[in-house]
């Protein structure tokens, strides 16, 4: 059961193994898959709590023909994909640690969304609701880590390429929203989709990841008392920290899926949808999770670790600023 002040908490997201179309990963490899052993040895540091920022349901298509590293896999939004992708995989994390659960793209209505709202949505199913109990986007909701009021926010669909107005305003009351439900004390929100942050890509009609709805919602929304971002969504680990008055970002997307492969080797200096990155840390293209670790003085550290679970790097945190080695 959760306990009333964790000191340690796990960041994993963007864990499942990728099939859809051409893009084919090698589920069957556990070195090439490795959420299993990162989950594993996570359970192992005995955190606290986990807070997963989503994206569980990767296997959309079948495995094509011939190819060995995912022959036999299931695939599309039923028992057996959830199953192969999240429960057994993460199973000796999910029988140690309690969880919270952030809604990703992958469990849109539209892809992975039967099997998240039978199974992770916090709110009551209801199979004569939404597209066979699958709802869109929900109302936030809140818990209490021990002077901390954790948000969770549904940004599942929020559009990355191009400002959606009706979007926009619907998030901006969610983060307007905010004091209403941490009315007290600092304040993390946890959701998918990162702001301002980049994986490097430069394809035409790509955005870099960041995103342009929820930018827009957020400017001048976000409270004084919201010192954390915690998502995931692009296939890294960083943490940014900004020229403005922002709170700190911490993206944690290296569960398992391919990385980001072009995602930077340092944030810092870095400009992002108008937001100048002045500190933090990366560490691409390496599978792992992280730890929010809280000390004595109650200041917290994160610490990126790969599914061997060696520390890659740390940072302070510090209200709105970070230090990092």
């Amino acid at each position: 059961m959760p306990v009333a002040k964790p000191k340690r908490i796990l960041l994993i997201g963007d864990t499942g193994c990728r099939i859809k179309g051409k893009q084919v990963q090698a589920c069957n490899d556990a070195e090439l898959w490795p959420f299993q052993a990162g989950a594993s040895i996570a359970a192992l540091m005995k955190p606290d709590l986990v807070i997963d920022v989503g994206d569980y349901h990767y296997r959309e298509t079948e495995c094509p023909a011939g190819n060995m590293g995912c022959a036999g896999s299931p695939f599309g939004d039923n028992w057996d994909t959830w199953r192969a992708d999240f429960f057994i995989p993460a199973g000796n994390l999910l029988r140690t640690v309690p969880w919270a659960l952030v809604r990703g793209n992958h469990e849109e209505c539209e892809r992975g969304g039967k099997g998240w709202a039978r199974t992770m949505d916090p709110y009551a199913f209801d199979p004569a609701q939404g597209k066979s109990g699958c709802l869109g986007p929900q109302k936030p909701f809140a818990f209490d880590i021990g002077g901390i009021t954790v948000v969770m926010l549904d940004v599942s669909t929020a559009n990355e390429a191009k400002v959606d107005d009706k979007q926009a305003a619907y998030y901006a009351e969610q983060f307007k929203g905010i004091p209403s439900i941490a009315p007290q004390g600092d304040v993390w929100l946890a959701f998918h989709r990162p702001i301002w942050t980049t994986d490097g890509s430069v394809t035409a009609g790509l955005t870099g990841g960041d995103n342009k709805t929820l930018a827009a919602a957020a400017e001048g929304n976000i409270p004084a008392t919201v010192q954390l971002l915690l998502s995931g969504h692009q296939h890294k680990f960083e943490v940014d920290a900004y020229e403005q008055d922002l709170p700190v970002a911490i993206i944690s997307g290296h569960g398992g899926d391919d990385y980001s492969p072009d995602a930077p080797n340092s944030p810092v200096g870095l400009v992002v949808n108008g937001k100048k990155i002045i500190a933090g840390f990366a560490k691409p293209r390496t599978y792992g999770f992280s730890m929010l670790e809280r000390g004595d003085d109650e200041k917290w550290t994160v610490v990126d670790y790969d599914v061997k679970g060696t520390a890659l790097g740390r940072c302070a945190i510090d209200g709105r600023k970070v230090a990092c080695q």
